[in-house]
């Protein structure tokens, strides 16, 4: 008899960006802007799963 298991899982992100004004102290490297600008930052997860 055969079973059904699981090979994976499939995550989707939606990224929201952070607007940073112009002198702000922002990133990267926490430095001053010199411009506005949007900063999208993403991460990455890790687990283990054993059988």
């Amino acid at each position: 008899m055969w079973a059904a298991s699981p090979a994976g899982l499939r995550i989707e992100i939606q990224l929201r960006g952070k607007v940073h004004k112009k002198g702000d102290l922002s990133p990267p490297d926490a430095s001053y802007s010199s411009e506005d600008f949007t900063w999208h930052e993403g991460g990455l997860i890790e687990w283990r799963v054993n059988p």
